[in-house]
């Protein structure tokens, strides 16, 4: 099942693990650093239009960011 806080912490996690700040990921998005904390509070989910490029930012795998499987079913319930 999908969980907000799970994707929060996979980005927060990304983020660090790439030695980025919340800045520096919110001038690659072309977003806010307001944005990113939110994301990585869970306050507030990417717009869908931003996994793709939050992905490569971050080098996730959607189904990895998204969820703990490649099932499916919880992307299609994301989108």
């Amino acid at each position: 099942m999908f969980d907000v806080n799970n994707v929060s912490r996979k980005i927060k996690d990304a983020r660090v693990k790439k030695n980025l700040t919340q800045n520096a990921l919110a001038d690659a998005m072309c977003v806010s650093y307001q944005a990113v904390s939110n994301w990585e509070r869970g306050n507030a989910m990417p717009d869908i239009s931003k996994l793709g490029e939050l992905c490569r930012v971050l080098d996730l795998d959607l189904y990895e960011l998204l969820g703990d499987t490649r099932d499916a079913q919880t992307a299609e319930k994301i989108i």
